[in-house]
């Protein structure tokens, strides 16, 4: 067509087609010819007045700046101005503010899009622009992140649609819908708030505790919020992918204040809503798992075991997928037993535990911990014989564990302890064997104790080699006590009558001679466990006992040393005898009188050796007990004479012992003469009775206190050293004590028998007296006086010189 023509034609239209003319041929250019290159000007101009009134800063307007239209574009939206603007009521404005919406919408100028859309809105509900501008308004809210006002529209939008038979876009504006719900509950927690919370789940049988959370109330509430709005919009979206993960982040909204019930409760209703889902088993592991950090472990238990049944591990494939669901499957089989355990349900603890012990689980240490929990639930039904079976599964499973490359070091604790289980049970048995006669009934006793007491070593030694302290002290302390209980035994046995008294104490003596050595390994596997805490730096119940025991059983070793000695003494010259018998009797013994003789030496000396041994030990260790009170007790009326040997004995310190005093007490002193002794007197009282040693010769006695005795004591000494002991006794359960002085003729210096710690004014032959509470010993009960002594005492007794010795002939000496 020619200019000419085309000019003609134009003129001859009226205003309204051409500017209807002008709008298309913008939109054909807008459309075909793309938007232009943008010009200079910008299209937000009031942003820059802000910048200038001072409202915002330059680079807060950056944010707030507009694409700039380009030439096109401007052209299109004068164009659809003048249109609106001369022919408001036209048919075709829909169309025209619809294309003034999309131009702006292109350029993101949301509002004036708006503005546009919503006329189209308000004036031309019939219209087909009208679900257009509808979905528009919608997409706007939604890019300018106002979730709730596009969801708003949305629906408005499908209702639209629906109303116009357009079902393309139903389903569309109902997915935008749901969309729009869902980022509107995201948005309700912000960054800040994420970062007040962790919400990451605990261990099921971690060590330690949970750190504890402080998260705002304001804040929590708006994670609940959230979860509720997911869960709304998890209802509307049921069977869509939208649907499980609206759930997924309902149950992680929870999780991140820690509202672990109401988590595992989203969890469940997953599993509900997606029965067949891939993710469905994973999300019943979850909710067991969510349960047992509420603390619910009956619903916790109720959950896993409802996986083992509803998924049977039988029936996935030997693949890599496969297997992680049936691990997945095995997993709470255990973890159901776990939750059994804790609400004491023992029926349900050894069925879910015996049944994990059947299943191709692979991790071993479980495997040992079921066989473990199952023992420690028969306990507690009072069924023992089936615990004992159990605890033997546990070494047994422990055992082919180890043997087979698995590692099982974290659980070693639980075969050991199963092996003390089994082997404490089997001590009673052992405990309740005695020997009795007849002879054929004590030898098959005698056989059966000696079988459990190698089975209970065998035990011993199996505890020993898991290399853990505890069980390592337990059986060594353990093997020392069968060793005890059989020495114990073979003493108190029943024995036989015999026709005459030689014979009988011929048995005495060797029965005697055959318990010996049980009692020395006693002793010997008692001071291990001592000498092995001591080296380790461990303390446990098993070494208190080891230390309470050690020089019990060094005392009995030492009493039945003794005992051996008195045996064959009677062994050799039987009581009641003439001497025309003994001789005849002596004869008859043959080279065995020889080696009772040697026996009966021999025990004499290892009963004086083990009686001193025990207060070797006690003060090797440390250790505090009236056994050594005993065994010095002992040592005195075994050898009387003993002073006259210069052996040397001193008043023991009991400040720390927490017992009753020992009766009777003996102090002794030690007086060093080196010329021919001047007279030598004593002066001494006491609480309650006496008996004065010198020398190892009794002096003199008193019973009950009375007034103050003295003694000559000349005849008895002699140049060197000389022995001075007091045997003194008390019946009185809170006091005991003595005085006594010696006095040398024509010296200025005297020499005193301790007093006690607390200080009193005295004279001399004055009362003074140390008190005991009810519970023990009070402080130091005597406190030496009046001597100076070489070298340190080492049980803490003070002496000190009260005078000097001007003669010169007699010094003493005091020691422990």
């Amino acid at each position: 067509m020619g200019f000419n023509k085309l000019h003609s034609k134009i003129g001859n239209m009226d205003k309204k087609h051409l500017s209807a003319i002008l709008v298309l041929v913008s939109v054909f250019l807008l459309t075909f010819c793309g938007k232009g290159e943008k010009t200079g000007i910008s299209a937000d101009e009031a942003v820059y007045e802000r910048v200038e009134k001072g409202e915002v800063t330059k680079e807060e307007a950056e944010g707030y700046i507009l694409p700039e239209l380009t030439p096109t574009a401007q052209v299109l939206i004068r164009a659809c101005d003048n249109f609106e603007r001369e022919y408001p009521d036209d048919d075709r404005m829909p169309k025209v503010l619809t294309k003034e919406g999309e131009t702006y919408f292109f350029f993101k100028h949301y509002d004036s899009a708006l503005v546009a859309y919503m006329e189209v809105y308000d004036r031309f509900p019939d219209s087909e622009q009208y679900v257009t501008a509808c979905e528009n308004i919608a997409k706007i809210y939604f890019e300018r992140g106002e979730y709730g006002e596009s969801e708003k529209w949305y629906a408005i939008t499908k209702e639209a649609a629906r109303n116009f038979n357009k079902e393309e876009l139903v389903a569309r504006a109902d997915s935008m819908e749901k969309a729009s719900a869902f980022k509107k509950a995201e948005v309700i927690v912000g960054e800040e708030e994420l970062a007040m919370t962790t919400g990451q789940p605990g261990e099921i049988e971690g060590e330690g505790e949970k750190p504890v959370k402080v998260i705002p109330a304001d804040v929590r509430e708006k994670f609940i919020k959230q979860a509720e709005e997911f869960l709304e919009l998890a209802d509307r979206s049921k069977g869509e992918e939208l649907g499980k993960r609206s759930l997924g982040k309902a149950a992680e909204a929870y999780e991140k204040v820690e509202e672990w019930e109401k988590a595992a409760e989203v969890y469940l209703k997953f599993a509900k809503d997606y029965p067949e889902d891939e993710k469905t088993m994973n999300a019943w592991f979850t909710a067991g798992e969510r349960y047992e950090q509420a603390e619910k472990w009956q619903r916790a238990a109720e959950i896993y075991y409802k996986i083992y049944n509803l998924y049977p591990y039988e029936q996935f494939p030997d693949t890599e997928e496969g297997n992680v669901k049936k691990s997945l499957v095995i997993e709470s089989l255990y973890r159901a037993g776990i939750n059994y355990e804790k609400i004491e349900n023992w029926d349900k603890v050894v069925e879910c535990m015996k049944e994990y012990g059947n299943t191709p689980s692979k991790d071993a240490e479980k495997l040992v911990k079921a066989a473990y929990k199952v023992a420690i639930a028969y306990e507690n039904m009072n069924r023992h014989s089936d615990a004992i079976e159990a605890y033997k599964t546990c070494v047994g499973v422990y055992k082919f564990a180890s043997e087979h490359g698995f590692d099982v070091t974290e659980v070693s604790d639980l075969p050991a302890k199963s092996l003390l289980a089994i082997s404490q049970d089997l001590y009673e048995e052992y405990d309740a064997i005695d020997f009795h006669l007849p002879e054929k009934a004590m030898q098959a006793s005698f056989n059966k104790k000696l079988e459990l007491a190698q089975k209970l070593n065998s035990y011993y030694e199996g505890m020993m080699n898991y290399n853990i302290p505890e069980f390592t002290t337990a059986a060594m302390y353990m093997t020392g006590k069968v060793y005890e209980e059989f020495a114990d035994t073979w003493r108190d046995s029943e024995r036989p009558s015999f026709p005459n008294f030689h014979q009988e104490a011929q048995y005495v003596a060797i029965l005697l001679d055959n318990t010996v050595p049980f009692f020395e390994k006693t002793v010997n596997y008692y001071d291990q466990v001592i000498a092995y805490a001591r080296r380790e730096g461990i303390e446990n119940e098993w070494v208190e006992k080891a230390e309470n025991k050690l020089l019990e059983s060094l005392f009995k070793w030492a009493e039945i040393s003794e005992e051996c000695a008195k045996a064959y003494e009677k062994a050799i010259t039987p009581p009641g005898m003439t001497t025309d018998e003994v001789i005849d009797y002596q004869t008859k013994l043959g080279d065995y009188l020889d080696e009772f003789f040697i026996k009966k030496d021999q025990y004499d000396q290892m009963a004086e050796t083990l009686y001193k041994k025990v207060g070797e030990v006690a003060d090797s260790y440390g250790l505090e007990s009236e056994w050594v009170y005993k065994s010095k007790e002992r040592l005195i009326k075994l050898r009387p004479a003993m002073y006259a040997a210069g052996m040397e004995m001193f008043v023991w310190d009991k400040a720390t012992i927490d017992m009753p005093p020992p009766s009777p007490i003996y102090i002794v002193k030690r007086l060093t003469l080196h010329k021919k002794p001047k007279p030598h007197y004593i002066y001494i009282s006491a609480c309650e009775s006496y008996t004065l040693y010198v020398n190892g010769n009794i002096v003199g006695q008193d019973d009950k206190w009375k007034t103050v005795e003295n003694y000559d004591i000349t005849p008895y000494l002699m140049v060197g050293d000389n022995i001075i002991g007091i045997e003194a006794r008390s019946d009185e359960k809170d006091k005991y004590w003595v005085k006594a002085e010696i006095v040398e003729e024509g010296a200025i210096e005297t020499y005193r028998a301790p007093e006690p710690q607390h200080e009193m004014e005295a004279t001399h032959y004055e009362e003074e007296y140390g008190e005991f509470g009810e519970e023990g010993m009070g402080e130091e009960t005597l406190k030496e006086e009046g001597v100076e002594m070489e070298g340190e005492p080492e049980t803490g007794v003070e002496t000190e010189t009260a005078t000097e010795n001007n003669s010169g002939e007699s010094s003493t000496e005091g020691g422990q």
